[in-house]
């Protein structure tokens, strides 16, 4: 712990800033525990924070885990408090709005470790496989797994000051996770489609977000990725 805390006051670009105690030593108990922690607060050409923070800093895919002193020394010179963990062997359920705690919990199983985010949580379990997000294009549940993925990290403080905090039993090795288990494919939320089968009023914003996603890598222009994307909302 001495260590990182000298390398987070010596290394930081700016001299003033520092990480808190309590995020240095989650990330050093979540790295001893054999997680993977990633560096976030990319910043864009005008020097701005992405998308709150959450955008990673490193390019991580297909790549062994970075020391965690070169993550703190990453965050410092970034002058950020937000890093990620790669979801090698996990699963998380990542609930957007807390609309959708009541449809989560009908679809999957409890699970004793959670985060608290800006919006909703993340639910940690357990998990070989990459599962489908069947049903879910509708609501706002992200499905997220496997070691190219990631999680902002318990503790983490957004740009705008929220926090992420734990709730329930601290991220541990892996191992002691629950299984992933989807309990309900068929389970469709009420606000899913309407009796003609569009997109109901109300979810058309997720929705439409979540179409566009999966059209980006194939479509040619911006025009393109707008005209199929309200297609499939309208």
């Amino acid at each position: 712990m001495a260590e990182l805390s000298s390398v987070a006051s010596q290394t930081a670009s700016n001299p003033d800033f520092t990480l808190p105690a309590h995020l240095l030593l989650e990330m050093q108990r979540l790295f001893q525990a054999g997680h993977s922690l990633i560096p976030l607060g990319k910043r864009d050409d005008d020097g701005n924070v992405e998308d709150n923070g959450k955008a990673a800093s490193v390019r991580f895919q297909g790549r062994n885990r970075l020391p965690l002193k070169r993550v703190v020394e990453i965050m410092c010179d970034l002058r950020t408090c937000m890093y990620g963990v790669r979801l090698d062997g996990m699963a998380v359920v990542d609930i957007d709005d807390p609309s959708a705690t009541g449809y989560a919990a009908e679809r999957f199983p409890p699970s004793p470790v959670c985060t608290r985010t800006a919006r909703g949580e993340h639910r940690f379990y357990q998990a070989d496989f990459i599962p489908a997000e069947n049903g879910l294009s509708a609501i706002p549940i992200d499905l997220k797994a496997g070691t190219n993925s990631y999680v902002v990290g318990p503790w983490s403080i957004r740009p705008d000051g929220l926090e992420y905090i734990p709730d329930g039993e601290p991220l541990g090795a892996v191992q002691d996770l629950p299984q992933f288990h989807d309990l309900g494919k068929s389970v469709q939320p009420a606000e899913l489609r309407t009796s003609e089968g569009k997109i109901a009023k109300g979810s058309r914003t997720v929705s439409g977000w979540r179409i566009a996603r999966s059209f980006a890598e194939t479509v040619q222009s911006p025009n393109e990725l707008f005209q199929e994307t309200r297609a499939q909302v309208d």
